[in-house]
Parts: structure tokens; sequence; C-alpha cells
């Protein structure tokens, strides 16, 4: 195959992306110094320590746009492949890409949910919790009280991914093809998965619905926490959820570690995904520290199913007018006794990365039954010890 050459110029730029921020060995270890040999390094090589071309990488990452910045996520997750300090430099593109601006999240907010920002919320923190690759959150305060964050999914996305996707899908057949990284690795599959997994991103409804599934599924482990999405406040490009007040699963503070004990968390945290992929076949595919939240007492946070059940006084449950509210009751029927409440427990949000078990474990159903039996530790380390 032969690149078209409207992608010769993108061509250079992807190796250079690599040559000139310090990464060449990287680069020729992939088979890509081969393509151009020694005419890929040009004026712009950055100088410095390791240190310093890791930042200028992950900038230049975020300058090329949202498929580059999925490179770096996906490269932030292989220490096998790339320097610490890079690695360390591209964990920030997990939540800490530059916002865009509040003029375009008022926009976009009030395009799809047809009303205009003071009608919809009591409050709207113009400042981001958190800013990524698709989109950015922010905190609001509904009008019945409710506290929530508000995911908005950046202007003209579609057509900057179409364009940069387009070209991957070529780069990728033109690397099986001609160089050894392509021997090694099936890049047009790795691309496909991508765009699958992209055209989930980008339909905010998707992401509802795995949340509600997630929440039902779920709801047998009262130290997990999955937060309601608000139906109403929802669209393809305009994600409300419940607003959790948690910390980082990677930034516990010492202290905390002396006052919890966060084994039982670790422990159904672990069981919950053994289900996720033996059982039902369906898991969280985006579990990277900013999406995992340690919830500690004393702070006001949503509850769990059992929370709910535990909490409702009516002796009838009204039936569900929309399928996240039908979801919704049946985790609360399917949940069980609800946790202490002055228990830890483990939160997870960003549910647009799902991925499906297309093949049949029997015997790892087996393992998974006699791993959920109440302290069954020793099967549950064999367990983990064994192939999937």
């Amino acid at each position: 195959m032969i690149l078209s050459p409207k992608h010769l110029p993108r061509l250079v730029s992807t190796v250079r992306l690599f040559t000139n921020y310090g990464l060449r060995d990287f680069a020729n270890r992939q088979g890509l110094l081969s393509l151009n040999g020694d005419g890929l390094d040009d004026q712009t090589t950055v100088e410095g320590d390791t240190r310093v071309k890791a930042t200028a990488f992950r900038e230049r990452l975020v300058e090329l746009g949202p498929a580059y910045i999925k490179l770096g996520q996906v490269l932030s997750t292989r220490p096998d492949l790339l320097p610490k300090p890079y690695i360390e430099e591209l964990v920030h593109l997990q939540d800490d890409v530059p916002p865009m601006s509040f003029d375009d999240v008022e926009k976009t907010i009030e395009e799809e949910l047809h009303s205009r920002m003071s009608k919809l919320f009591e409050s709207f923190e113009a400042e981001p919790l958190g800013s990524a690759s698709l989109g950015q959150v922010h905190a609001a305060v509904l009008r019945d009280g409710r506290d929530v964050v508000v995911k908005v999914q950046r202007p003209n996305l579609r057509e900057q991914l179409s364009e940069d996707l387009e070209y991957f899908r070529e780069l990728a057949t033109f690397l099986t093809e001609h160089t050894s990284a392509g021997s090694r690795v099936d890049l047009v599959g790795v691309v496909q998965q991508v765009e699958r997994a992209l055209a989930d991103e980008l339909d905010y409804r998707t992401e509802a619905r795995n949340a509600a599934q997630f929440r039902l599924a779920l709801a047998t482990f009262p130290h997990i926490l999955i937060p309601r999405v608000i139906d109403a406040y929802t669209t393809h490009r305009v994600l409300t959820t419940e607003r959790i007040r948690g910390v980082k699963i990677g930034d516990i503070p010492a202290i905390s570690r002396i006052d919890y004990d966060f084994g039982i968390l670790a422990e159904e945290f672990s069981h919950a995904y053994l289900q996720q992929i033996t059982d039902s076949g369906h898991f969280h595919a985006d579990p990277h520290p900013g999406n995992v939240f340690i919830v500690l007492p004393g702070r006001e946070n949503p509850r769990t199913p059992a929370e709910a059940v535990a909490d409702d006084r009516r002796e009838t449950v009204r039936p569900g007018a929309t399928a996240l509210v039908q979801s919704e009751n049946e985790a609360r029927a399917a949940a069980i006794e609800a946790a202490p409440r002055d228990d830890p427990k483990l939160a997870l949000i960003d549910f647009g990365m799902r991925w499906r078990r297309t093949t049949a474990m029997p015997p790892q159903r087996r393992w998974w039954r006699l791993v959920r039996r109440p302290r069954n530790s020793i099967a549950a380390r064999m367990f983990a010890t064994s192939r999937l």
C-alpha cells in the first residue's frame, strides 16, 4: 500500500513527534525511522533534559487535538514503552487539558437542553472541575437543590476526529506493511477499536445507559458507588450526573490510611471487576486514577441503591417513566443491606468506555462463584493468579 499523498506531511510530523521530543529510541524500536531515514530532525527539536522534553511532548499532543490526546492517554499507561518522566507528564492528559471557553459551554448547554442557563440551574460554576480531550466537567446545583456535575462536549469535535481517524486508518495499514511495529501489533485492529470507543464516547446518551447498567449490575456491592444520571438534563452532547465528592484513588492522605480499613474496598472492588468480566461480560474499560475515587464519611455524597432503599419510606415504588428510572428501580430491588454509614466507599465515574467480552468463560464462572463466598480470601488469591 502507498500512503495517500495528502497524508505524507502528517506522516513526517507523526514521526517527528517522537524524534524531536527525545523519543528517537522509541521510534527506532517501532521501525519508524526507516520511513524517512536521518532527515526527520529539524530546527524544532527540543533541547534540554528529559523532563523538559517530556513536558514539551505533552504540550505538543494537546496542540494537535483530541485524537493525539487520546494517543497520549494510551501511552500514559505503558511504562514498558516510554521513560518514567514521559509517563508522569502524560498522566496529566487524563483530566488536565486546556479548557474550552465558558461561552462555548453555555452555548452547548442551552442548545441541547432548550432553555437558558438561569432557568436550568440554581448555580453553575464557570471554572471547570476538569477538562479532558472530548469535553469538560462543571459543578452545578439544580433548581431542586441537588448537587450535580455537568459534562459538556467540545464544539466541532466530530469533524476534527473524522479527519484524524481517516489518517490513522490509512497510517495503520501503511505501517503494518512497511514497519517492524506492524508485524508485532495489529495496528489496524487497534485503530478500529479506538473508532468504536470514540463513537460511544461522542454520544453521552451511551454513557448514561452504561452508568445505569453498572449501577444495576453492581448494586449487590454495598461499598461501590455509581452516581445516578439526571435523565432530563442529558443529551448526546451534555451529561448530568450526581456529584461525587471524593479523593482520587492515587491521592489518599496518609492519615486516612490509618483511620480507615481500605482492605474492604480493595476486596470488594476486585470482586466487582471479576463479576463484570466473568459473569456479565461488560466491564468499565477506563479505570484510570481520574475515574476512581475514595468517598470518605462526613461529606455529602449520593446514595448507593441500598442506601436509597434504606432511606425510602414509601410503601410502593412508582413505575419508571423512562428506561433510566426503570433501571434505578431494578437496582434498588437487587440491592443488599447497605454498608455502615461510617464506612468509606469507592466511587466509579466516566462510563464512556465500556468493553464487552465476546467469548464464553465457563471455568472462570465456576471460580467466580467460589470467590464470592464470604471470607474466601484463599480462593480470591487463587483466582487472581489464574489465567483468564
